[in-house]
């Protein structure tokens, strides 16, 4: 096995342990620390993320070239590794809470889609990878809306295990 590979392996590993115990921790957290856990998260990420740290500044200096300085741009990559933070914590946080995430997540002119289901041809949604999504298809799932989304598998079979469950 090649450098690089082992190097990956390693990556993905600590990626996982760091999800694991941080979907132990939030069972313990009350909801008002979630997200000063979630930006701990995001510091520890931006710090030793550094294949997707670089990403992010190479796709920001496309982006923005001159128009954004360094260390602009710089806060904007920690902030989007603060925004994943917080939306994964959210996730893990509310996924074994039913009553808890129909509170959190709102569910506006429901009638729309009631009367798209009811033509009989079923309704596709299509969302952006935007914001916590995963917790609309939560939401229309407790609902009693069969649902399904399409994603890519996940680079680490142990992550994609623990999401699929």
């Amino acid at each position: 096995m090649d450098r690089k590979k082992i190097n990956k392996n390693i990556s993905r590993f600590f990626g996982w342990v760091g999800l694991s115990l941080s979907s132990l921790i939030v069972r313990f957290i009350p909801s008002g620390g979630l997200y000063a856990f979630a930006r701990g998260v995001s510091s520890l990420g931006y710090r030793f993320a550094k294949r997707q740290r670089k990403i992010a500044l190479e796709s920001l200096e496309i982006a923005f070239g001159k128009e954004k300085t360094k260390e602009e741009r710089e806060k904007i990559a920690r902030d989007c590794f603060t925004y994943m933070a917080k939306g994964a914590i959210e996730l893990l946080f509310l996924m074994d809470k039913p009553q808890l995430l129909k509170q959190r997540v709102g569910f506006q002119d429901k009638e729309n889609l009631d009367n798209a289901l009811k033509q009989g041809h079923g309704v596709i949604l299509v969302s952006a990878h935007f914001g916590n999504f995963p917790l609309l298809m939560a939401r229309l799932s407790l609902e009693g809306y069969k649902i399904g989304g399409i994603m890519r598998p996940m680079h680490d079979e142990r992550v994609e295990k623990m999401f699929l469950e």
